[in-house]
């Protein structure tokens, strides 16, 4: 269990790993820590001097709290050579976590590549102003995210991402354009099963769109994903 850490001044209030090579976290709490200043409330993840993996199988994070972007987790990279890789296993629950600005969830930027292809995953009650579940890129700087998305849902539950809000659109997900002509995100949503890709139930509280916001140059695809109950002023989808 990592709790009520607090990143005074810096990032990554619960943990904040900056390096190459392999970081795994199973069977974890990771809740109720706080960035004062930064990213990540209860991750910083970095790529920096080589490649990096964090690979997070039945692990709860909840409760955390960004100054900035990621409430739960910032994941970005050194440079293209140097990635970081995000593997969202089974049993994981990233819920009621909180950042300022972008991804109350999860934030990536900078060549990282995010596989959430676990069994019985959710992303619920997140708030951010873009991005409540999770927000992707930055709008002046590299991009080049990959996000490869087919969880499966926990019983019970109306999606994989539900009741996730954002200020200022993309209460599920947003995906920044990138102004700067650098590649841009890629990102591919769907069901390895006859039983839909649930969004639901997330509410952009400003003037702007709903559940998914897609920057011009962005690439997003989905197959077999349904919307149910989302809010958004331009379009509740």
């Amino acid at each position: 269990t990592v709790t009520l850490g607090d990143a005074d001044g810096g990032e990554g209030g619960g943990i904040d790993y900056a390096g190459r090579g392999v970081l795994q976290i199973d069977n974890a709490f990771i809740e109720y820590n706080h960035s004062t200043s930064g990213d990540g409330g209860g991750i910083r993840f970095q790529s920096l001097g080589g490649p990096a993996f964090l690979e997070v199988a039945r692990t709860s994070l909840r409760y955390n709290n960004a100054e900035e972007n990621g409430g739960a987790l910032v994941a970005g990279s050194e440079n293209m050579a140097r990635r970081a890789t995000v593997t969202l296993g089974d049993d994981v629950r990233v819920e009621n976590n909180r950042a300022r600005l972008k991804g109350g969830g999860l934030f990536l930027h900078r060549w990282v590549v995010l596989a959430m292809n676990g069994e019985r995953n959710l992303v619920a009650g997140n708030d951010g102003f873009f991005g409540g579940g999770l927000g992707i890129g930055f709008p002046l700087d590299e991009n080049g995210v990959t996000a490869d998305i087919s969880a499966s849902k926990i019983p019970g539950h109306s999606g994989v991402f539900e009741r996730n809000s954002a200020g200022n659109g993309g209460s599920a997900i947003s995906v920044f354009n990138n102004s700067k002509g650098d590649p841009s995100a890629r990102v591919r949503i769907y069901s390895r099963s006859a039983e839909p890709f649930i969004i639901a139930e997330n509410r952009t509280t400003g003037s702007e769109f709903g559940a998914l916001t897609v920057g011009q140059n962005s690439r997003v695809c989905l197959a077999n994903v349904g919307f149910q109950g989302n809010i958004g002023t331009l379009g509740a989808a």
